[in-house]
């Protein structure tokens, strides 16, 4: 339970503009730079917007079984819930994340030309 609360409070030490996700991403090859970097970044930002829909249980399941790719019995063990809780949480996480996509490139698709 305290795995999301923990990383909101260290995001909360950070100095202002840096992203941990958006350190992770860059930091597997060179530096990014012009308008990839601008799509990046974005990204990164749509991430974060999509978790924090997202309730805190919700969230939690799916940062540790999508993001950090622990097992469904790793993450019920760790967080201290049913199994059966794990993979209820993770689906509607998952629906939650689906529709933001959704509306995302739906919007993208009314402001194209």
């Amino acid at each position: 339970r305290r795995v999301i609360a923990d990383h909101k409070r260290k995001r909360s030490n950070q100095f202002a503009g840096d992203s941990p996700l958006e350190t992770e991403l860059c930091a597997d090859g060179p530096p990014v730079v012009g308008p990839e970097a601008m799509e990046r970044k974005a990204a990164v930002e749509l991430l974060d917007a999509l978790l924090a829909k997202m309730t805190d249980e919700q969230r939690e399941v799916f940062v540790l079984h999508e993001i950090e790719q622990l097992s469904g019995a790793d993450i019920a063990a760790l967080t201290g819930v049913n199994i059966n809780t794990v993979w209820t949480r993770l689906r509607a996480a998952r629906r939650s994340f689906e529709a933001g996509v959704a509306r995302e490139l739906a919007r993208q698709n009314r402001e194209q030309p």
